[in-house]
């Protein structure tokens, strides 16, 4: 459960390194996972990310297989500034579960209210939304602007723990973004996804690879192609990573 073999992604928090919480967690959920060997940068995409107008939620949704985990890794990183992560699993369904993975991963990076973290341990017979309303008035206690990834999305299907994702999102310190990965297209608020909403969705068409991004996974695994030959790895390597096969770069990005 609760371990002492790292401090999350991004700085630490003021209590120590020896600190632990007052409840039970796995510290594996609060790391992104390890990029593996020959990881493209996809550049383009990213730069796409890290210029969005002032949506405070980013979501990527689209089948396994098209590096929505590597590419908000990478986008985590290069906004620079304090992270946090959390890779959700089907434990989370439970509020009190998700919002004390919430705290112990905010407060590795800016460290939140005491009492908040003592709340959480003993909430009694707290219901969903005030549990909710606790935790959004505790958030009050972070300072600085942060990066938050929630990966796995998909497994959440707890409307109440949609919606205190949501809210969270929403009232990060200014200058905060939190980023999300799901297989499919999340139940999240309504008031989020109108055309004056506050996130930015992701869908296949965009997360596919270009020509030139192909061209580097395969020179990268040692492949050496001609023009003429490349056509047909890109049928065979971009088609699983999007359900058209088209090339994203003139694909319309849905700003919401």
């Amino acid at each position: 459960m609760g371990g002492t073999d790292g401090q999350g992604a991004g700085s630490e928090g003021s209590r120590g390194p020896g600190w632990q919480p007052p409840f039970e967690f796995l510290e594996s959920k609060l790391h992104p996972p390890r990029p593996g060997h020959g990881i493209v940068p996809r550049t383009a995409l990213l730069e796409r990310l890290l210029t969005v107008p002032s949506a405070r939620l980013v979501c990527l949704a689209a089948p396994s297989g098209y590096g929505k985990t590597t590419l908000l890794a990478q986008w985590a990183e290069r906004r620079q500034g304090r992270r946090a992560w959390v890779t959700l699993d089907r434990h989370d369904n439970d509020p009190v579960v998700l919002l004390r993975y919430l705290a112990v991963a905010l407060d590795r990076v800016d460290p939140v209210d005491p009492e908040l973290l003592r709340f959480l341990e003993s909430p009694g017979a707290a219901t969903p939304a005030s549990l909710i309303s606790r935790f959004v008035a505790g958030l009050s206690s972070l300072r600085h602007p942060l990066t938050v990834v929630l990966d796995d999305l998909e497994l959440l299907v707890n409307q109440e723990c949609l919606d205190a994702v949501a809210e969270v999102g929403l009232r990060l310190p200014a200058g905060s973004r939190m980023g999300l990965a799901a297989r499919a297209r999340p139940s999240l608020p309504s008031a989020l996804t109108h055309p004056s909403g506050q996130m930015v969705e992701v869908g296949p068409q965009e997360l596919a690879m270009d020509e030139g991004e192909v061209r580097a996974v395969l020179e990268r695994a040692g492949v050496r192609l001609s023009d003429a030959e490349s056509g047909n790895w890109m049928l065979t390597i971009s088609r699983p990573m999007s359900c058209s096969g088209t090339n994203p770069s003139g694909a319309r990005w849905k700003v919401s």
